[in-house]
């Protein structure tokens, strides 16, 4: 008879590790709203340490010419398609202007457990339901907030005339239901339109409110309450709906009046899972989705407890663009901005203005 009780470690430790380490991966992944609309890159046994930088890639942003004719005259080029001298050339080349964001990995994400031989013995009957679930709701929980306060510090407020000015705040304290739907609708519109003014992708666009914002959203009839292909349960269950194009959610991890609009290339959420030390047995790193994660298990006998850490190292990459096409020709890296999120606070005490 197989050899079995609490704590107990048989010679396929390595193994369960890793299958440990996979539960709480698929755990942390079915628990993340905000993490599942951004873009993502994880690499496991990452063997840098915190405070290193990794390089994300931008793609290029190429300008397109002016044609040339055809069966005319070659030598009627296009104003401006001429070299120093004066001469008139064919083609015109583009230059490759890709580059890289540095991504610091600032921020150890964490959870530990220490877990006594009379936990182990008397009350923990399953480790991946009473340790390994806590552990990643816990670290879910900060992973959210973390990229809740990076969308606050680094989306722009939408600056048009037509909605909130330059504070982007509409007030509808005191407006019955139909004229606040009305304005909420409004506010979404403005932020479709300044993405699209900055030529921010139309397709997987995002927008999400908070559960002030979301109430007043259900009650009105031009949401189309249709269910959209989330990457998790949890994401789905976010779902509200969709409205001008963007994928409708809710998240209680920001402020219960606030709108943010976004494509998922505004942001690029870099977790590497540490490497596993060779002094530890039951250990293992993995990374898939772009998530990563490293799991260790391990005994401290001066205190008689089992001890479990469940880790990553993250940071968050900033994409910035140039306006308009003329500052990308001229390359001027200082113009460089956040063009493709945008945030708007809903007032819900504030009459609004006669």
């Amino acid at each position: 008879m197989p050899v079995s009780y609490p704590g107990y470690r048989d010679p396929g430790v390595l193994v369960q590790a890793s299958k440990f380490a996979a539960v709480a991966l698929s755990l942390l992944q079915a628990r993340l709203i905000l993490p599942a609309m951004f873009e993502r890159h994880s690499e496991a046994e990452f063997i840098g340490a915190m405070g290193d930088v990794v390089n994300v890639r931008r793609p290029s942003w190429i300008v397109g010419q002016e044609p040339l004719p055809m069966r005319k005259d070659r030598t009627a080029y296009p104003a401006g398609t001429v070299n120093s001298s004066g001469s008139a050339v064919g083609y015109i080349d583009s230059r490759v202007n890709e580059y890289t964001i540095p991504v610091k990995l600032d921020k150890d994400l964490y959870s530990a457990f220490k877990l006594t031989d009379e936990m182990l013995r008397l009350d923990i009957r399953s480790y991946a339901a009473q340790v390994l679930d806590p552990q990643t709701r816990a670290i879910a929980e900060k992973y959210e907030s973390i990229v809740a306060a990076a969308m606050r510090a680094l989306f722009q407020v939408y600056d048009y005339p037509e909605g909130a000015g330059a504070t982007g705040t509409v007030a509808i304290g005191g407006d019955d239901l139909a004229t606040a739907t009305a304005k909420v609708r409004g506010v979404v519109l403005i932020m479709r339109k300044v993405l699209n003014d900055r030529n921010v992708d139309g397709a997987g666009r995002h927008l999400l409110v908070g559960s002030a914002v979301e109430s007043l959203m259900l009650q009105d009839p031009n949401l189309i309450r249709a269910d959209w292909a989330g990457d998790n349960a949890a994401l789905r269950s976010a779902q509200v709906g969709r409205i001008y194009g963007f994928n409708v959610a809710t998240s209680s991890s920001i402020g219960e009046n606030e709108i943010y609009a976004w494509h998922p290339s505004a942001l690029r959420l870099v977790s590497m899972a540490p490497a596993t030390p060779e002094g530890v047995t039951y250990a293992a790193s993995l990374g898939a989705h772009g998530l990563s994660l490293r799991l260790i298990r391990d005994y401290d006998y001066a205190w008689a407890m089992d001890r479990s850490l469940m880790n990553c190292y993250f940071g968050i990459g900033n994409i910035v663009d140039y306006a308009t096409a003329a500052e990308q020709t001229a390359a001027d890296e200082t113009r460089l901005r956040q063009y493709r999120g945008v945030r708007a606070t809903i007032d819900f005490d504030t009459p609004a203005a006669p």
